[in-house]
């Protein structure tokens, strides 16, 4: 877990023993979210219509609202590490969920506003993109929405858990961690070891086997 030639962040690298657990194939939809606030079991967010709807990624979450979700949904948000290893293809390390290719508009949802890729807007539908699935399938590990993850931002891995548990107590508000990156952000951003600190982000949940 992490990478010697990303910031202080994302270092030291070291290594980590993770129990089997189930991860989302998608990021949380502002349709599956919807759900959950109907059922009373989901604050309500003040959505804006840029941000999509439907089938796109649900945006401007607190981290609580993405615990609560994920609960609903008989989950948990997933722990940092189970998040990176998902990203990096398990054991194999790849930079990113396809492999070591670089990130192109064919694989991922980014580069809204840097002309990157033209076409961006915000966010897009789920899965949109099945060239930049992982080896297990799992859709929009990097670009589309940054995911919340359980653990607290600390400003390196120094004292990190290494039995794949999230790292801290439970933070009573943002900022938390967001990974995976967005539409928004250029293709240097999508690297599955970058850790980014701030608020309002979307969810995937994830399942203890």
């Amino acid at each position: 877990m992490g990478a010697t030639d990303l910031r202080s962040a994302a270092q030291p690298v070291h290594s980590v023993k993770l129990p089997s657990f189930k991860m989302a194939r998608t990021e949380v939809t502002f349709c599956e979210y919807t759900a959950c606030t109907e059922a009373g079991s989901c604050a309500a967010v003040p959505f804006q219509p840029a941000w999509g709807d439907g089938s796109q990624p649900v945006v401007g979450l607190k981290w609580a609202q993405s615990k609560d979700f994920c609960t609903w949904a008989g989950g948990r948000l997933c722990s940092e590490s189970e998040w990176e290893y998902a990203a990096r293809n398990g054991s194999a390390g790849n930079l990113y969920p396809w492999g070591d290719e670089p990130a192109s508009c064919n694989l991922a949802v980014y580069g809204q506003g840097d002309q990157s890729c033209p076409e961006v807007t915000g966010t897009a539908a789920v899965c949109s993109k099945p060239a930049g699935n992982n080896a297990w399938g799992i859709c929009d590990l990097a670009g589309n929405a940054l995911e919340y993850v359980e653990d607290v931002y600390h400003d390196s891995y120094v004292g990190a858990p290494s039995d794949g548990s999230a790292w801290g107590e439970t933070p009573s508000g943002d900022p938390g961690i967001g990974r995976g990156g967005d539409g928004g952000l250029p293709a240097g951003a999508l690297r599955a070891s970058i850790r980014m600190s701030g608020c309002c982000f979307g969810a995937r949940c994830c399942r203890s086997t």
